[in-house]
């Protein structure tokens, strides 16, 4: 059997003194696609940045692929929240998505031409390669999420966490973007998408991951997404200690 894509393992996390995570342990296993989900506040961001090593949990560990997460940098790859990010900052969408090779490179090495080929595909991969030399600020919300997906696949990473990305744009795009992360799981990638949307859960992801501080289920969807968990995880009351 192989390793699991991500393993948390007791996981807790408090903010001034209120847990946000408390005592999370969590397989997800490799080729998936997750949803994370669970009411506002569950602390479903949380538990993302805690993967990716952006927040460091108060008590125990993530491995990815096997390993600590501090050797398995490259392997992840964190497509944030789009009202984190600064759309006016002078970025093209080629010098975004060439960000995703600075892991490799370092800031001051200039691309070679495998970095600039990385780049081409992974802009061809989310139908974005017209766009190449457009600031990213004059893009619509969907060609932003496209663009930074790419980032991602640029990295040639293993392991895609998306938090909200379906926020801001269309039916039409969101279905795209769902369209392309189904590939990327096909090909052997393992996907992991905070999601709001309880009713498309069972078309768009294999897994669930139902979060309210505490885990109160992980699994196949049609097994975890059901009348009494989401109850349990949105029934008006933190599952905190």
């Amino acid at each position: 059997m192989s390793v699991p894509a991500i393993s948390i393992r007791d996981v807790s996390f408090a903010y001034q003194q209120k847990p946000v995570l408390w005592d999370i342990d969590a397989q997800i296993p490799q080729g998936t696609m997750v949803a994370i989900i669970g009411p506002n506040g569950a602390g479903k961001t949380t538990l993302l940045q805690t993967i990716v090593g952006i927040v460091k949990p108060a008590a125990g560990r993530i491995d990815i692929l096997g390993a600590a997460i501090e050797t398995q940098r490259l392997s992840m790859a964190y497509v944030p929240q789009r009202r984190s990010i600064d759309w006016d900052f002078p970025v093209t969408v080629w010098d975004t998505v060439m960000m995703g090779r600075f892991g490799y490179l370092g800031w001051w090495k200039r691309p070679t031409s495998l970095d600039q080929n990385r780049c081409d595909m992974a802009l061809e991969s989310v139908g974005m390669s017209a766009f190449a030399n457009r600031h990213i600020s004059h893009l619509s919300g969907g060609q932003q999420q496209r663009v930074f997906i790419a980032r991602a696949l640029a990295q040639d990473a293993m392991i895609l966490v998306l938090d909200e990305p379906f926020v801001g744009v269309d039916a039409t795009t969101e279905r795209d973007i769902v369209a392309i992360l189904k590939s990327l799981r096909d090909a052997g990638k393992t996907i992991v998408v905070v999601h709001h949307d309880l009713h498309t859960v069972s078309d768009y992801f294999d897994w669930a991951l139902v979060l309210n501080v505490r885990l109160i289920a992980l699994g196949p969807v049609g097994e975890v997404v059901t009348a009494h968990t989401l109850k349990t995880a949105f029934g008006g009351r933190h599952a905190a200690p």
